[in-house]
């Protein structure tokens, strides 16, 4: 089994016409002042956090589609 790790600012909400690594349902959204953190249920045993400095008018239990930047990958 191989893990992948990467930072919550390597992933991004993708646009609609653009390719999507993940697709997930938000799970709470925190507005922190410059960013919003997203916890996004992908399937796995813990939510993937995602930050954005777009605005982001999203509430739990939204599907999102994230894009993740390949360079920050980590695999273990």
């Amino acid at each position: 089994t191989t893990e992948v790790l990467l930072r919550p600012e390597d992933i991004r909400l993708a646009a609609n016409d653009e390719v999507a690594h993940l697709a997930g349902t938000v799970t709470a959204a925190f507005f922190l002042g410059d960013r919003t953190r997203l916890l996004v249920d992908v399937a796995e045993d813990v939510p993937l956090i995602v930050e954005s400095t777009a605005r982001c008018p999203l509430a739990a239990g939204q599907p999102v589609r994230l894009s993740v930047d390949s360079a920050g990958l980590l695999a273990l």
